[in-house]
């Protein structure tokens, strides 16, 4: 019986090791191959336009997280809290994007978030090249924020390959581009299998001579962290936007912060624009219920007072292609 409990013992002792082997060679490859730039990098400029950035013209601007193609109004994901870890079907990432596109395609520049090239969860879909197919006088640029190797839970449905960003689009030139990134009190081994928000930054010559910042922001908010995350990402905006509207640039923040709005802190010299009528994004731990599905205010804009609002408003679409609305600004530059 005492060597029979021996080789029980060891047994176990043998597949716990092997797990544990398993694990650490598992979280070792998703260290190396971990996607996260402690610098500011330059990014690619495509499609480059030779159009300046007019002056006294009334200009549209749009943000929109996508949800990389998979917030039917069914869908739970599983990293909000819900089932649900990829999309259904091819269909349901082509329908959701080209109702995004329906949604875009009158606006001046667009800021896209949560755009997917390649992932398990998306279907395997290049949605950079699907966007800027149908959105082809329009320069870009594209970050990541969002890169993981493999994920290997739930092990009934793996999450499998992310590969996320932000993409921004614009019927203007383009001078530079570039990314800065934004930290996470994340400790290791879980800083692997975390996202690297960071700013895209474009800079836009006008015909007055100054320049145009546009920056495509996604933060990130997590419980854990000893101080807010996203209070850390609104430090460095807020110290990178005012630097900025001191050598007499224009300036305009948008995407999605993460919070509610209305809670962040005001800017000197800034001003928040929101539709605070219209709801932007859904909880996506649930399948979405009109009645009863909890929603906020998280999606809109920041600009310099050196930009003119003219108008801005959601676009109530009720969730129906993501767990985010677009929202979209008319403004103008003022030179005097």
């Amino acid at each position: 019986m005492e060597k029979i409990l021996n080789k029980i013992t060891l047994g176990i002792g043998l597949i716990l090791m092997i797990g544990c082997s398993i694990m650490l060679v598992y979280i070792g490859y998703l260290t190396f191959a971990q996607y996260a730039p402690s610098d500011i990098i330059s990014v690619e400029i495509e499609n480059n336009s030779s159009n300046i950035v007019p002056i006294d013209t009334p200009l549209t601007i749009t943000t929109l997280n996508i949800g990389f193609g998979a917030h039917t109004p069914e869908f739970d994901y599983y990293l909000s809290g819900g089932n649900s870890t990829k999309a259904e079907r091819l269909e349901t990432v082509i329908n959701n994007l080209s109702m995004s596109l329906d949604a875009v395609t009158k606006s001046d520049f667009v800021f896209f978030q949560e755009v997917d090239h390649k992932s398990t969860r998306s279907q395997y879909t290049s949605q950079i090249l699907m966007l800027t197919r149908v959105l082809s006088s329009y320069a870009y640029s594209f970050t990541q924020n969002y890169f993981v190797k493999w994920i290997g839970f739930p092990l009934d449905s793996v999450q499998g390959k992310i590969n996320s960003g932000v993409l921004t689009l614009g019927k203007y030139k383009i001078e530079d581009c570039i990314r800065i990134p934004l930290s996470l009190d994340i400790s290791w081994p879980m800083s692997v299998i975390s996202p690297s928000p960071a700013l895209l930054v474009q800079r836009l010559p006008t015909k007055e001579g100054k320049e145009l910042i546009l920056i495509n922001v996604h933060f990130i908010e997590y419980p854990t962290s000893e101080t807010s995350t996203i209070r850390q990402h609104m430090s460095i905006l807020e110290e990178f936007i005012t630097a900025e509207y001191n050598k007499g640039n224009f300036v305009i923040v948008g995407g999605d912060f993460n919070t509610n709005i209305l809670s962040l802190s005001d800017i000197v010299d800034f001003r928040w624009v929101i539709d605070g009528d219209t709801p932007t994004t859904r909880d996506a731990s649930v399948s979405y219920n009109k009645e009863e599905t909890q929603t906020s205010i998280t999606d809109g804009f920041l600009i310099s007072k050196n930009v003119n609002l003219v108008s801005s408003r959601t676009l109530d679409k009720e969730f129906i292609f993501s767990y985010h609305n677009p929202v979209s600004m008319t403004f103008e530059l003022d030179y005097r």
